[in-house]
Parts: structure tokens; sequence; C-alpha cells
């Protein structure tokens, strides 16, 4: 659900790992501005905790956080919705970390209305009664009434486990699927889908490409163009990976780029721009672009600042 109990499908972009020198360059709230206004969309921050690139959440604290941070602030600041990454792919379950982290920050930024929470990123093989026990130990305690998502198996592509035993302790749960429209398989990955929203399974695309997995390949507008069908048939919210200047084919920006750039076309890699030009054709200019709403919008920041939480 939306703010004001309307329901909401948001597609939008996700930054890169907030690690990498690729993504770092992106983690400020001229990116958010220029998304939201330019590209008309929602944005997914990825909290990189592991140990590569320049240190990661596990090494380097503070400094991930305030990355993260300045994403969050810039969302609520310009109005738009936010998916916070607790972000790795692998199998080790860090749930000791992540329950401290989303208490933390559910604590902090509780009664947000465009706070979503996503508590694991990518696991490759552990089973679904395992992901199950991490979600749950994992949820955050402050935030009762913010949309929570949840990893599946391989990927985020194995569902079938989770709609036979779906987490029942709590409400408003989503559930991961990550697909790229260039592997192999992914006709036979759209109809397991297909089924699950039949069911009304309540299905988040945190990630997708245009690409293989792992980033690089085709640029496969066909594939993408059937499944953003499918997933505005049922009102499933999408988003792109991403907001990046890596050298490779999934990412949105060319080698070089800067947040400066985001707005500019002549910056966009094939993938950003037929991402780009979907969403602005999809999606209506949001309020809060023009300079008059700024200034509305910053005498409303300066009454009711950010470090203050209205309970209803």
């Amino acid at each position: 659900m939306g703010e004001g109990g309307r329901w909401a499908q948001l597609r939008g972009m996700s930054l890169f790992h907030s690690q990498m020198v690729e993504g770092a360059v992106f983690y400020n709230a001229e990116t958010v501005y220029k998304l939201k206004c330019n590209w008309h969309v929602n944005v997914r921050a990825c909290l990189g905790i592991m140990n590569y690139g320049n240190g990661g959440y596990f090494v380097h604290r503070e400094l991930e956080r305030a990355k993260v941070k300045a994403v969050i602030d810039a969302a609520i600041k310009y109005d738009i919705y936010v998916v916070v990454s607790f972000h790795y792919t692998g199998d080790t379950l860090y749930t000791r970390e992540a329950s401290e982290y989303f208490k933390e920050l559910s604590y902090e930024y509780k009664g947000r209305w465009n706070m979503i929470y996503e508590i694991y990123n990518e696991a490759i093989h552990n089973n679904w009664y395992t992901l199950k026990q991490y979600h749950e130990s994992a949820i955050r305690e402050n935030d009762k009434d913010a949309v929570i998502i949840c990893a599946t198996p391989y990927y985020d592509q194995h569902i079938s486990e989770a709609i036979k035993y779906p987490i029942t302790n709590y409400y408003n749960i989503m559930y991961t699927l990550h697909f790229y429209a260039s592997e192999q398989g992914v006709e036979n990955l759209r109809k397991n889908v297909f089924y699950a929203l039949e069911l009304n399974f309540p299905l988040f695309v945190t990630e997708y490409g245009l690409t293989f997995g792992n980033g690089t390949g085709p640029v496969n507008k066909y594939e993408t163009e059937k499944w953003w069908k499918m997933l505005d048939q049922f009102g499933i919210p999408y988003i792109n990976w991403s907001v990046s200047n890596k050298r490779e084919s999934s990412a949105a920006l060319i080698p070089g780029s800067t947040s400066r750039n985001v707005d500019d076309y002549h910056y966009l890699t094939d993938s950003g721009s037929f991402v780009k030009e979907m969403l602005i054709n999809k999606q209506p200019k949001p309020y809060g672009c023009s300079k008059w709403e700024e200034i509305v919008d910053d005498l409303i920041s300066e009454i009711f600042p950010l470090n203050i939480t209205i309970d209803e």
C-alpha cells in the first residue's frame, strides 16, 4: 500500500553497491532529485556489506551507513519511496548484523511512509526453510507498518516454496524476485512468476537487468518488454539495476559519469536510455520538480525536520 492506503506500483532505479567506487559517487541528494524529476522514479539504496571495493559495511560501518542515510534523507525530502537493501549475494546468514542494522534504522525513521526494508539481497544455495528462519529473526522491531521484502532461494528466482509456506507472523510482507532478460530459461521463469501472480502472491522485483546476471552481454529489449507487460498487468513493483558508471552493459551511465550527469542523456548507456524512456512514458512527472514546488517543500521541511516523527 502507498501513502494514505492507496495501492502503489513502484517503478524505479537501484543504486549500485555502496562500497564500490562505480556506485558510491551516486549516493547523494543530487542523484535522488534527478532520478525523481528527470527519470520519474523511486530508488533503491544498497548497503554494501562485504569486504570488497572500498571495504563495505563490515569494515567501515559509519561510512557506509552515512551513504545510505544520505539517500534516505533525500528520498524523504523529495517525497519518494526508498528501498533499503542489506546487500550481498551469498549463503552466509548475517542475522545478528542485519537485525541490529534494521533495528537502528527503523527506530530512526519510524513512521516514515516511504521506507521499505529489504533484509537480504540474494541467496544462492540456501533453501526456503533456512531463509524463512532468517527473515523471521531479522525483521525490524520498531516500524510495524513498513513493507518488508524477503529474499527467496537461488538468486531470488525459486519462489515455489515461499508460496507454499509463507511468513505468517507478520503482515506487510513481500517476496523478492530478480530476473535478467538475457539469461537462458527466462521464459520458464516468467511462467512460474505468472502462476504466483495469479495466486496474488506479493512479489517485488527489487532488481532486474536487461543483460546477463553478471551485468555483461547484450541488452535484451524484447524480453525486457515482455517482463514489463506482465508486471504492469498485475501491478508488481520493479526496479532496474543499476545507477552506476561501471564498464558493463547493465550500468545506466557510461564510465566517468557522476551525479552531475544523471539527467544528461549524453551520458546514458543503451540500457539506461531504454529504461529511462519507459519510466518517463509510464509515470507522470512527480510533484516537487518545479521551482515553486521546491520552495513549498523547503518550507515544510523547516517546519517538520527529518528528525521529527508525527505519531498518529
